[in-house]
């Protein structure tokens, strides 16, 4: 896992956390089509019942497998996926921070807030005023 370096911003840091995860998956084909369901898809209220149905396998031996691969639960993951997208159009979009949530997925802003806070270490508000007009890069 990616250990937050000093000199590292709780940014790069979750970006180096991406890049391992991207590594793991790549090694299982069924759960990089499940990843790129979850992406393509990320907008929508998705169950594990829908990705399972999908994939044509059990929930509890793609839970155990996703888990196993990705280090998440399909939930974590998929929020991380969200949340990587809210984070792209913040850093450019000046669109209310409620619509940019929902439009990637979190319906409840109240959850997204908390989720947000938890995961990046201050407000949706404060971290789009510090990352406003930046370049975060690419995806991993």
């Amino acid at each position: 896992k990616a250990a937050l370096k000093k000199e590292q911003s709780v940014w790069e840091a979750y970006r180096e956390l991406l890049y391992q995860e991207t590594q793991a998956r790549e090694e299982d084909p069924l759960m990089e089509k499940a990843v790129r369901f979850m992406e393509d898809n990320h907008g929508k209220q998705i169950t594990l019942q829908e990705i399972t149905d999908y994939l044509c396998i059990s929930t509890s031996y793609f839970s155990s497998q996703f888990k196993k691969n990705t280090g998440k639960s399909f939930v974590e993951y998929l929020n991380d996926i969200r949340l990587e997208k809210v984070l792209g159009e913040l850093r450019y979009s000046r669109e209310k921070i409620a619509y940019i949530a929902e439009r990637h997925g979190f319906r409840n802003q109240e959850y997204f807030t908390r989720f947000f806070k938890k995961k990046m270490g201050i407000s949706p508000v404060k971290w789009r005023q510090q990352h406003f007009g930046k370049d975060g890069g690419s995806r991993i």
